[in-house]
């Protein structure tokens, strides 16, 4: 997942929001100073059309929105990044030393 991020070679799902889309290609450039609030400019975020129907002074008393989820399984997602697989094989590496007493340096 963090490769297609840092190339931009990723996708949403059918039936993805069309201003989440937008929201999360403008927070995901490559480039930090060109992302959507770059600069401490947190208005930037708030004033995007995907969050046009929140009122920002009583966020604090809203009830959260129910979330819609996308992917039939989240270990489908993290099964597709290398990364999570090089971590997962070294949660298992980390697991089974300590349970023999073995240390060491562990690195992914």
């Amino acid at each position: 997942m963090y490769r297609k991020i840092e190339t931009n070679d990723y996708s949403f799902p059918e039936g993805f929001h069309e201003e989440g889309k937008t929201l999360v290609k403008e927070l995901l450039q490559l480039k930090p100073c060109e992302r959507l609030g770059a600069g401490r400019n947190h208005s930037d975020i708030k004033n995007h059309p995907f969050f046009k129907e929140i009122n920002w002074t009583d966020l604090h008393k809203q009830e959260p929105p129910t979330i819609r989820q996308y992917s039939d399984s989240i270990e489908e997602i993290f099964h597709e990044d290398p990364m999570t697989a090089a971590f997962e094989e070294f949660s298992v590496e980390s697991n089974q030393a300590s349970k023999t007493g073995e240390s060491g340096n562990y690195r992914v």
